[in-house]
């Protein structure tokens, strides 16, 4: 070995030893004091990337966990004023049901009304002040609103919640149909006929009710009609049915499950004058076939004789009396059906058939009727067979046929007379009149009215008041069919789509109609509000079942971050323990080297 002096190459070795033992000793004790293992890129460059990404995600995660939650906490300030409106929905229903009732008079309602006014303001005032952070949530503002659910873009849920103001739920399709055709009828029993046209006039003017109806034919067959794309079966399997609103509403209720729409009917009759003081003798009033018995009625029903006594009859005959503000007398049949009245005993409706030749049966009839041809009248089953005089065999067939079958207050007559007979179809005490024929011969093509078609029923209205059909349903309510403009004229059902038209703000119980009507919106209202509570839930829960996958994921991404960046404590102290031993030794190799250059000096002494 060389000695020299300028250069000590031990020493410089084991300074650079020395030296790398301090940095690694000085990395291990920034790792123990820190407990990170990444103190800095250099220690780990790829690791530090990795690492660095896992904490990028760990941390969103932890945000959208703590956005969900915050929703969460929206959502419940929401869910709760909901509550609070749909118990004052379910209050405004108990009262307009109380107001519906019969027994409740135009004050009682109006006070029912003004309670009803308060709590539909209370209901806009929820929807206008409930709000979290100062985020309105219930005034229809709120719609079309993202959480932010995930660590990255898109990883969203959706959210929004519909005005609960009283004039945005609620909303119903009320749509009412009437013209001047038969489908409820109301009439007056008279036995004033114009053979030649079927057209009775009278009137009972002392309770000023006036009457003049135009008695016609239908043709109608079944399936006309659609409601939202559902065939409306008036007739069932039957040959003959009164078209009045009470059976059209029927029809239609058979299918509200498939359409969603009920239907609900009324006829109403309104006298055209004052009622007139006067006393009507018993036996003198039948409504419906029933004896009303004798009434001292004063002007204007004063004494309230004239309606209490029609009343206590309503379970028998259907129809409810009422005197409205001009005094004038009031039937209504909520049913829609009937309401047929008869001024004096044994009064009678009649449809005469016109004059015709004596031999009103034969292939070359004036009527067109033929022998062995049938028909049916009130359901009974009529066959004409060949006779020698036409009208009154006729009429004898007829009659034979109607009291084999049961049928009661109806009857055909016979007349004859300069060479001409006539038939005329008589209807007693209110009886209704229905004639029809299978085969879709023309039974009346003879006297001016619409003929009867194959497989059709009609119905010869014996009315001048007119009921109503009211369709109602939460959505819009469409009416089609194939021919459905010829149900306009019997029912008023005009083809077309009738949306919404009425909802919560116009709730009215200061009648029984409207009252009634209430009862459907708030039962709407309720269902909006339960719809938009549901799906709250359901976005609650979504968001619960995401914050608690976003957990596992955190704990997951968390677990491998820490694995790249913290300090494994077990190996950094047996490696710090290592460096301790090795920096000493590098210490003592430093000093050694150093103690080298010594023996140039001894050589030189």
């Amino acid at each position: 070995m060389s000695l020299q002096i300028n250069t000590n190459i031990a020493a410089m070795q084991a300074i650079n030893s020395l030296n790398n033992t301090n940095t690694k000793l000085s990395n291990t004790l920034n790792s123990l004091s820190t407990g990170l293992r990444l103190t800095s890129a250099a220690v780990d460059p790829a690791g530090m990337t990795i690492a660095d990404s896992l904490n990028f995600q760990a941390t969103n995660l932890g945000q959208a966990i703590s956005n969900g939650n915050d929703t969460v906490n929206l959502i419940n300030i929401a869910d709760q004023a909901l509550q609070q409106s749909i118990n004052l929905v379910t209050n405004i229903a108990q009262q307009a049901i109380e107001a519906a009732n019969a027994t409740q008079d135009l004050a009682s309602r109006q006070a029912l009304q003004s309670n009803i006014n308060g709590l539909l303001a209370e209901i806009n005032n929820i929807a206008a002040t409930t709000s979290y952070k100062g985020i309105n949530l219930l005034d229809g503002s709120f719609v079309n609103k993202i959480v932010q659910i995930g660590a990255y873009q898109n990883q969203t849920i959706g959210i929004g919640i519909q005005n609960t103001a009283a004039n945005a739920i609620g909303w119903v399709a009320n749509q009412t149909f009437t013209n001047n055709a038969p489908v409820g009828s109301a009439s007056l029993m008279v036995n004033i006929v114009t053979p030649s046209t079927g057209i009775t006039n009278a009137s009972f003017a002392q309770f000023g009710i006036d009457f003049s109806a135009n008695k016609q034919f239908a043709t109608i067959a079944n399936g006309n009609v659609q409601i939202n794309g559902v065939n409306i079966n008036i007739f069932g399997t039957s040959q003959t049915q009164q078209l009045d609103a009470g059976n059209w509403a029927k029809a239609i209720n058979a299918v509200s499950a498939q359409t969603g729409v009920s239907a609900s009917a009324k006829t109403t009759v309104v006298g055209t004058q004052a009622i007139q003081a006067g006393v009507i003798s018993a036996g003198g009033l039948l409504i419906n076939g029933v004896n009303i018995g004798q009434i001292t009625v004063g002007v204007g029903d004063s004494g309230g004789n004239l309606v209490n006594a029609i009343n206590q009859y309503t379970s028998q005959t259907g129809v409810v009396a009422s005197v409205n503000s001009q005094g004038q007398l009031v039937l209504t049949n909520t049913t829609g059906g009937n309401i047929a009245i008869q001024a004096t005993n044994n009064t009678q409706i009649m449809l005469g058939i016109k004059d015709t030749t004596t031999q009103l049966i034969a292939s070359n009839a004036g009527l067109g009727l033929r022998k062995n041809q049938s028909f049916y009248i009130n359901g009974a089953h009529v066959v004409l067979t060949s006779v020698t005089s036409g009208a009154v065999s006729a009429a004898a067939i007829i009659n034979n046929a109607l009291a084999a079958a049961g049928v009661v207050g109806v009857h055909a007559i016979a007349s004859t007379g300069n060479g001409v007979s006539t038939i005329r179809f008589v209807a007693n005490n209110g009886s209704d009149l229905n004639i029809t024929t299978k085969n879709g011969a023309a039974l009346l093509s003879a006297v001016g009215l619409i003929n009867l078609g194959t497989n059709a029923g009609a119905y010869l209205a014996n009315n001048s008041y007119h009921g109503t059909i009211t369709l109602t349903s939460d959505n819009a309510i469409t009416v089609s069919g194939q021919n459905n403009n010829a149900f306009v004229g019997y029912a008023g059902l005009a083809a077309g789509t009738y949306s919404p038209n009425v909802n919560l703000s116009n709730v009215d119980v200061t009648n029984q109609d409207s009252a009634g009507l209430a009862v459907t919106i708030a039962n709407s209202a309720l269902k909006a509000l339960d719809k938009i509570r549901a799906a709250l839930g359901s976005i609650e829960n979504q968001i619960n079942a995401t914050v608690q996958n976003i957990q596992v994921a955190q704990v997951n991404v968390t677990q491998a971050k820490s694995a790249i960046t913290d300090t494994n404590f077990g190996a950094e102290t047996s490696k710090f323990a290592t460096l301790q031993v090795l920096a000493q030794a590098g210490t003592y190799a430093l000093a050694q080297a150093n103690a080298t250059q010594q023996l140039v000096l001894r050589l030189m002494q």
